[in-house]
């Protein structure tokens, strides 16, 4: 039965697809070109053929602490692409590693899924057309499938010639992975096989467009020889279906709305394709699983107004994402503008969010933003850029105990109420100095300052960072010489610590044997110092970093590229170990040359 509700999902995708007129006229004209295509202009555009590969290995080791990381790691990566007849590209791309890509999400239960890394793609374009095979990904929308890998295939459709556009994508999203009995990667998460489906279709003329969008995800419950209730992991699916469009008026105002509804059924029940479909849309069903997000723009050329609102309900979650924020609703007014000429440019923006939308969990959270974003470039040797944000949490937090236990209406008041407020301010200051010579020469000043304050009824956190950096460099075209020095110092104080980093780096590039050799390196040594302020107890600690990289070009068509990364750290009063770590790293790329085949007169 699920088959064919698969097989009746791609039919009428490809039905619908199909109506398209300028596709349809395509299409013809395709068949016309191919019956009157002769075996004589086979080659007569010829067949381009490029691409290359790389080869990436490290090794790393440590004393004085465990490895961090694998000791020796490997990754291949190649692309080939095929150019038929000037019209048709075929690229394909591949990467092969000992490594696995781990990623969590917040239904992961706290353990991270573990999933391949290993991907061979293959993409062949022609005209408006483009497929998908092997391991590819599609963004429909934020809010139903947004770029979530997948191994099967996948086609879009954008021609300049025909106002309606789209994308289909079938694949697998998960790989089915059993209970880890031999205890290697205890925190792996078991998963059953997940299996995706889903479409776009869009209409555009000039830049209004509509979009509508389904996708739809299931386990498979045989990918595995045993079920997953155990570990708490059941079996499920999803359907996800949205609506976006945009309205632009006198060419100066932007309408935009995205209208989302997902909704997470057991594979226990049998739920049919039009079912699903009812209750995802239905009006018994909205609760939990709908997202809105709205805005409002005017645009002219030297300046930019607009409102935006988003609202995802409390659970709503696609399979076709990897991470996402529920449970939140915002409000945003945003403004950019320029001045004499684009030599000043201004933006800000002001917000209000808010949480526990149905009002289920017993915290709540508010959150103010503010942000403001200056740039000042009078002429070309001087840019100055400053960037203010802030934002206030409140949260009103009772557990039940509290509730329960409380004996007057108004005891526990003041360590209900949690308030958050936090300040970013950063600047830079970048100049260049004059020079006679095809010597360049600049100075650059960037300054941060962070501050937080953590209140929850009498009591208060407060924290401040402080960050200095101040570099002078030259660069000299001519020699293909660079170096820069520069001094960093970190500041961050706490109600229970204070701590400080304050160091010199130094870096130097160069050509060698003629520019045939580049040498890369850079030096830094940092002093740091922690002082617990109850106590006075200090613990001070110097790290020294060293890295120098070689690369060189045989050819034109071999690259080579070595580095090494030497980290030590000293700890004269014996409060931290002393550790040492290394890290070399050797690449090698071939880029061949393109084979062009023509047919000969």
């Amino acid at each position: 039965m699920k088959n064919k509700n698969i097989l009746l999902q791609i039919i009428l995708f490809c039905v619908v697809f199909g109506l398209n007129k300028g596709h349809a006229q395509d299409l013809e004209k395709g068949l016309q070109d191919f019956k009157s295509f002769k075996l004589k202009n086979l080659f007569k555009e010829g067949i381009k053929v490029s691409g290359g590969i790389t080869a990436n290995h490290t090794y790393y080791n440590a004393w004085g602490i465990d490895n961090r990381r694998t000791p020796f790691a490997y990754i291949y990566t190649g692309n080939l692409n095929a150019s038929l007849f000037g019209k048709i590209n075929m690229p394909i791309s591949f990467s092969f590693t000992n490594q696995r890509a781990n990623f969590s999400s917040p239904f992961a239960n706290g353990l991270p899924k573990i999933q391949p890394f290993n991907r061979l793609s293959f993409k062949p374009k022609y005209k408006g057309s483009t497929f998908h095979i092997g391991t590819a990904a599609l963004n429909f929308s934020q809010n139903t499938l947004a770029g979530f890998r997948f191994q099967g295939f996948g086609y879009e459709y954008r021609s300049d010639k025909s106002p309606i556009y789209g994308s289909f994508m079938y694949g697998r999203l998960l790989k089915a992975i059993t209970i880890d009995s031999t205890f290697i990667s205890p925190q792996n998460r078991p998963a059953y096989k997940r299996m995706g489906i889903g479409g776009k279709l869009g209409y555009k003329q000039k830049q209004d467009f509509i979009e509508l969008i389904y996708f739809q995800a299931d386990d498979k419950v045989n990918s595995l020889p045993y079920r997953l209730d155990v570990r708490n992991i059941f079996p499920e699916s999803n359907v996800a279906i949205s609506i976006n469009f945009q309205k632009v008026l006198f060419e100066k105002i932007f309408i935009n709305t995205e209208l989302a509804r997902s909704k997470i059924f057991s594979e226990d029940k049998n739920n049919a394709f039009f079912s699903k479909i009812g209750q995802t849309i239905g009006k018994r069903s909205n609760i939990n699983k709908q997202a809105i997000k709205s805005s409002l723009k005017y645009k002219s050329k030297q300046s930019e107004v607009g409102f935006e609102y988003s609202r995802v309900d409390p659970k709503y979650k696609t399979f076709g994402a990897y991470f996402f924020n529920a449970d939140l609703e915002t409000f945003a007014l945003k403004t950019a503008n320029q001045f004499s000429e684009g030599k000043w440019t201004v933006s800000a923006d002001v917000g209000y969010q808010h949480g526990n939308l149905d009002q289920s969990n017993p915290q709540s959270l508010n959150r103010w933003v503010w942000g403001f974003d200056g740039n000042f470039v009078p002429n070309e040797n001087l840019n100055m850029s400053l960037n203010y944000s802030t934002f206030s949490n409140f949260s009103n937090f009772q557990n039940n105990f509290q509730y329960l236990t409380v004996l007057e209406p108004y005891q526990q008041l003041d360590t209900l109420n949690y308030r958050q407020i936090n300040n970013n301010i950063s600047g830079a200051i970048m100049y260049q100095l004059p020079s006679q010579s095809d010597t360049k020469k600049t100075i650059s000043l960037n300054a941060i300052h962070q501050s937080g304050n953590d209140q929850q009824g009498n009591n208060s956190i407060s924290n401040e960072l402080n960050n200095i950096n101040l570099n002078y460099g030259e660069a000299n075209e001519s020699k293909k010489m660079a170096y820069s020095m520069g001094i960093n110092y970190v500041q961050n104080q706490t109600n229970l610590s204070k701590d400080f980093m304050f160091g010199p780096l130094f870096s130097y590039n160069r050509g060698l044997s003629k520019n045939k050799i580049q040498l890369s390196s850079m030096i830094s040594y940092t002093y740091s110092n922690n002082t617990i302020l109850e106590n006075r107890i200090q613990a001070s600690k110097s790290i020294f970093l060293g890295r120098i990289g070689l690369q060189t070009t045989l050819f034109k068509l071999h690259k080579f590229n070595f580095s090494t990364l030497f980290l030590k750290t000293s700890n004269p009063n014996k409060t931290y170990k002393n550790l040492s770590e290394i890290t070399l790293n050797l690449a090698y790329s071939y880029q061949f040359k393109a084979i062009t085949i023509k047919s000969k007169k």
